[in-house]
């Protein structure tokens, strides 16, 4: 009976997502005979009694579960129910009404039933695993089970293509050596081919062994002129699932260079690499793009090596030869390729994004340098990750890993024109400039209620307002992900505000709800309350040296502050009175941030906060930005 399910698998009868029932025909006599009789686990202990017929059905049961139901990963495998005398599928004799149908005595059959098709309600003829009435013996559920496995494993496993091909020239690495391990098998277990049957790869550089279902990790390496090139690719063997990848493989980089190289599957036929540096974006449209965009293949210090012509596997490569401190922002994108009835799109795909060069001593490396495609979605963007550089080459990585209906790397940002009663100013003009290349300028005018929502990219931002009778002004921007605010207050102020032309006047500003307080220091000065704004505190309008200045009210915060007056002349005979502001004394401001972005209360960077000081001279004199890393105390 192996024999003939062997035959039914090999014939394509038993697919890998056959519905399979395993069927139980076993004694349930209440007196049994001397076959039947009460067993012990052990001899002399009476009151472990217990039935072997039920024991070895729940050992079966045990096994099923733990061996073949699910892979070593915790992964579904077989789709298998067990049955214990069903009267109406197993029972004899089959003749018979389903009442009258029992168990024969002595029994323990295991038979084993298969759906002919996923909407057939009939199964196919039986084939008897094991009987105890031929053998006169009771099963070992353990063995059954794998025997089992071993008859059907043919049904989960199939032929896999693995093409290996060089990086930057895309050329096939043909005599390249290629291995495949299971990522659950033991460190001593050398993966597929097997010893002895290793065949490098043939002109075409790719190998097809026969691979079980599972998740897997693959090597490639090949020795040209002395020169080893390497690369590894992980990807999953499953009867659904494309049946072919592609590895890149390259030689090891020096003096802080970095390659970014993308390959896939068979298909899809049209993808993109996208990587934006701090100069500027990498990209090359597909070759069917029909739009008039022409991309961008080298910048000062990144350029595009190599890209894919009609078809599929890649590579793509970028090569960065300096990692400049900023940002790098690594997505992608594939158009869905259509074939019979399947859309082949990023979660069948086999994409796979490495990073070569990683592991050089001159670059301090943290986080991931290999990424695989997302398993479910059918969006066409592919966003990667960041790669955070500081000024000492540090390269941090933020992983993202995820499918996006829209382009990644943009947000919609939102700037809020207010004067210093916290009012909202239309129909100002606003001009958002990036303080880099890689982002982009927009301009645009307020509505009625004072805001401009923009979609920007990820970037920093000088935000420069204008409109006749208000003083220009400009703030700082940070577009940025969450936890980060991509909002920004602008303060419009007007310049008959000014008392005096020495008058100074303090604003502060930030996105978001949070709540800040602006505290000030100011010996020998007046703290005056700004024309038009609202207090109720009349001690706001003067207050003694040193004392410490607590302001309060909405956002934008602000306070006038003006020169003290000249001190009257002394009578004859009186001594002059005091300066009050005495010589090296100055004026402190300083914030308290509220709130916060973070679990720790800290986050005054992530708020665009900005402290402004206009002048009646100067106009916008001088502004102020919390420096990263936040504070711990929250203080700027």
């Amino acid at each position: 009976n192996h024999t003939y399910l062997r035959d039914m698998v090999d014939n394509g009868s038993i697919r890998f997502d056959t519905e399979l029932e395993i069927h139980v025909e076993h004694c349930v006599a209440e007196r049994p005979a001397m076959s039947l009789r009460i067993s012990l686990h052990e001899k002399g202990q009476e009151s472990s009694a217990y039935n072997r017929y039920t024991h070895n059905c729940e050992l079966l049961e045990s096994e099923l579960d733990q061996h073949m139901r699910f892979d070593p990963s915790g992964a579904p495998m077989w789709n298998v129910k067990l049955e214990l005398n069903d009267a109406k599928r197993c029972l004899p004799p089959r003749n018979a009404p389903e009442e009258k149908r029992k168990a024969r005595l002595g029994a323990f059959e295991v038979i084993l039933k298969w759906k002919q098709s996923k909407d057939s309600d009939s199964y196919a003829t039986d084939v008897v695993l094991f009987s105890k009435l031929n053998t006169q013996r009771f099963p070992h559920p353990k063995d059954l089970v794998q025997s089992l496995l071993h008859t059907l494993a043919p049904a989960r496993s199939t032929k896999f293509r693995i093409i290996a091909r060089h990086v930057p020239t895309g050329a096939a690495e043909e005599g390249a050596s290629i291995r495949a391990k299971l990522d659950t098998a033991d460190e001593d277990d050398e993966g597929y081919p097997k010893e002895g049957s290793i065949v490098p790869a043939n002109k075409h550089g790719f190998v097809e062994p026969i691979l079980p279902f599972g998740l897997f990790t693959c090597f490639a390496s090949h020795t040209v002129e002395g020169v080893e090139r390497k690369g590894m690719a992980q990807f999953e063997v499953h009867g659904d699932l494309n049946k072919c990848i592609c590895v890149a493989v390259a030689e090891d980089l020096t003096e802080g260079e970095v390659r970014v190289a993308l390959t896939w599957a068979e298909f899809p036929h049209s993808v993109v690499l996208c990587v934006k540096t701090p100069e500027g974006k990498i990209w090359k449209p597909p070759h069917d793009d029909t739009s008039d965009e022409p991309g961008c293949v080298q910048l000062p210090n990144a350029v595009l090596e190599c890209t894919h012509v009609e078809g599929g596997y890649g590579p793509i490569s970028v090569l960065l030869r300096k990692m400049l401190p900023g940002r790098y922002h690594i997505f992608a994108k594939c158009k869905t390729y259509k074939m019979a009835k399947q859309d082949i799109g990023w979660a069948q795909s086999n994409a796979q994004l490495t990073f070569f060069g990683h592991d050089q001593p001159a670059l301090e490396w943290f986080g991931p340098s290999h990424f695989t495609h997302p398993k479910e979605g059918d969006a066409a963007w592919w966003d990667i990750c960041f790669l955070d550089v500081d000024a000492r080459g540090c390269v941090k990585v933020r992983s993202f890993n995820e499918l996006t209906e829209e382009e990644p790397g943009n947000r919609m940002a939102t700037i809020i024109c207010k004067d210093i009663n916290g009012k909202p100013v239309p129909d100002v003009r606003v001009l958002c400039q990036a303080d880099s290349t890689a982002g982009s300028q927009e301009a645009d005018v307020t509505d009625a209620d004072g805001k401009l929502q923009v979609l920007l990219a990820l970037a920093q931002y000088t935000v420069k307002v204008e409109k006749a009778g208000y003083i220009s002004a400009a703030v700082k921007l940070m577009v940025d992900l969450e936890p980060s605010c991509a909002e920004v207050v602008v303060p419009m102020v007007k310049p008959e505000i000014f008392n005096q032309g020495s008058d100074l006047l303090c604003v502060l500003t930030w996105g978001g709800k949070d709540l800040a307080e602006m505290h000030v220091e100011t010996p020998g000065r007046l703290l005056k309350r700004p024309v038009g704004f609202e207090e109720e505190h009349d001690s706001y309008d003067q207050f003694n040296m040193g004392v410490r200045m607590q302001m309060r009210g909405s956002n934008p915060k602000s306070v006038l502050l003006s020169p003290p007056p000249n001190p009257p002349p002394a009578k004859e005979g009186e001594a002059p009175a005091p300066a009050i502001c005495m010589e090296g004394i100055e004026d402190r401001l300083y914030v308290y941030f509220k709130g916060g972005r973070l679990e720790d209360g800290t986050g005054l960077e992530l708020c665009n906060m900005q402290l402004s000081i206009f002048s009646y001279k100067e106009g916008m004199a001088a502004n102020f930005n919390p420096p990263p890393p936040p504070p711990a105390i929250g203080k700027f």
